[in-house]
């Protein structure tokens, strides 16, 4: 006996499941390619000190991407999720947001008082998206 054909919602299901899958691959590799053209462009000291300059073109490639296909990117995987998955991501963002809420002045005010040495911007944006991703994956597999 063979199985029945896929219904309307079945195929739609599937459609949406195939895209996230996709968007997830795309900023995945995205992401890998923008870490890794930091890593070449400038060896030994490493890209993220303030004193480090990066390649003009690497520059401007890096702002089109946080200005333009980050926010499409986003805005596809917001709308390819269903009620469930948005709850996961909705409450892994707010986690890592609230890390970096509180983290973040907190760590300034101790440095202009003296106590820690000044904030490393780049790891405290690296760092909301650790805690953002193990707050999902804890909220999804819990």
């Amino acid at each position: 006996m063979t199985d029945p054909l896929p219904t309307p919602g079945e195929q739609r299901e599937a459609r949406r499941s195939r895209l996230q899958m996709i968007i997830i691959i795309a900023a995945v590799l995205l992401g890998g390619a923008i870490g890794g053209s930091l890593a070449v462009s400038t060896p030994g000291d490493g890209s993220f000190l303030e004193a480090a300059s990066w390649p003009p073109l690497l520059s401007i490639a890096l702002a089109v991407v946080a200005l333009i296909v980050v926010p499409l990117l986003m805005l596809s995987a917001t709308r390819t999720a269903d009620e469930l998955e948005y709850a996961h991501q909705a409450w892994g963002m707010q986690a890592g947001g609230f890390a970096l809420l509180c983290g973040y002045p907190a760590w300034f005010a101790l440095w202009k008082g003296g106590f820690v040495p000044e904030p490393a911007h780049g790891a405290i944006y690296a760092g909301y998206f650790v805690l953002t991703i193990i707050a999902y994956l804890y909220h999804r597999f819990r």
